[in-house]
């Protein structure tokens, strides 16, 4: 038992350390070591939930302390009464808190009597300063009660393992949802959470979907004008603009990576090996995660000893991954030579030159004048 629990403290605080800004989700890395029960004071030894199962009644802290809001929740009050939707969030993390104000808005919508709608949060781990997650509450104007996840119990029994999660427990007090990243993220066929939602306040049931697949907003560029940026090579400290950088006349490419990222360090060099017999019809460009001069150093002299044929930006404190909303390295998004986002591949892709080769071919073939 005790080994269980030292890994799902893991868990936990690679998630805290994660949602906090420290680290970047990396594919292909190795998960955390277990560390030793004893160095991990506070945390709650509780297991998940199953699905289809009740979820456990338990009182926890108010952290909104405006006027009128009770000081301690009691989930007693509304199991089996009325359907409860849950929103893990991070206070200061721009799409966790606009998930958290979008689900807000569909629940008041769908009929905040009949749903009871309950964001959890707690201070990065360690800490135990609820003033940096009172203060965005206050500036968010939340008016609903926001649990203070006291010992991470809430997070182990969700399994949460990104922010935000979007998690759904029935009227009859079971557990059907976790793991939701997005109102638009398919449930099944035509319905979406959003409609879970709604239909939750009219039947006060949904079916048993379990954890969900992991969400990349990155995804919902799709079919619009990729952002543009302004920022320096680290070959030689120039800044440029992403739009003075991207062809008119062909098929771009835009890398998020990290020195860091093993799977990164395993991919891009054998792209780099394909763009040196592909690259006619094709325009890539990275940008790579620099958190300091440290990381700085040893990403510029990777490029170098790489041999990299592309261009690399500074991506200073992943100020660029979070305009497109990069969860996850290396993301390649496929852009088309009038600047709109075609596809996004990720680090699951097998094969990234001959996913290119198809996009390219793809692409250009239909932006050929026809006659």
């Amino acid at each position: 038992m005790t080994s269980r629990i030292a890994l799902r403290a893991a868990v936990v605080i690679a998630l805290m350390i994660a949602v906090n800004g420290t680290t970047l989700a990396q594919s292909g890395s190795k998960p955390p070591a277990p560390p030793a029960t004893p160095t991990l004071p506070g945390l709650a030894p509780v297991p998940p939930v199953e699905f289809g199962a009740k979820f456990p009644s338990a009182k926890f802290g108010n952290v909104n302390d405006v006027p009128g809001q009770p000081a301690t929740i009691d989930l007693a009050t509304y199991l089996g009464k009325k359907p409860i939707v849950f929103v893990y969030w991070m206070a200061g993390n721009p799409r966790s808190e606009k998930i958290l104000l979008d689900t807000m808005a569909v629940v008041e919508k769908a009929g905040a009597d009949k749903i009871a709608f309950l964001p959890v949060a707690a201070p990065a781990f360690g800490s135990t300063d609820l003033g940096p997650l009172k203060a965005r509450i206050a500036a968010l104007k939340l008016k609903t009660p926001v649990l203070n996840d006291e010992g991470f119990r809430i997070l182990q029994q969700l399994q949460v393992h990104a922010v935000p999660n979007i998690s759904i427990v029935d009227g009859e007090g079971k557990l059907r949802m976790t793991n939701g990243g997005s109102l638009t993220q398919s449930l099944e066929y035509k319905l979406d959470v959003e409609g879970a939602i709604r239909r939750l306040a009219t039947t006060g049931r949904i079916g048993t979907y379990g954890p969900l697949a992991p969400y990349y907003p990155v995804t919902e560029l799709v079919g619009k004008k990729c952002p543009d940026f302004d920022a320096p090579l680290i070959s030689d400290g120039t800044s440029h603009s992403l739009q003075s950088m991207l062809s008119s006349n062909k098929v771009n490419v835009l890398i998020f990576w990290s020195v860091d990222c093993p799977h990164c360090k395993a991919s891009l060099p054998k792209l780099n090996d394909w763009l040196k017999l592909h690259s006619e019809g094709m325009n890539v460009i990275s940008a790579a995660r620099i958190t300091d001069d440290a990381t700085k150093a040893r990403t510029a002299e990777y490029c170098k000893i790489s041999g990299f044929s592309f261009p690399t930006f500074v991506d200073k404190d992943m100020e660029i991954g979070a305009v497109y909303q990069v969860i996850s390295t290396p993301t390649i998004l496929v852009i088309r030579p009038d600047g709109i986002v075609d596809s996004v591949l990720l680090s699951s892709e097998t094969d990234l030159g001959a996913a290119l080769e198809a996009k390219k071919n793809e692409i250009l073939k239909s932006s050929t004048p026809k006659g």
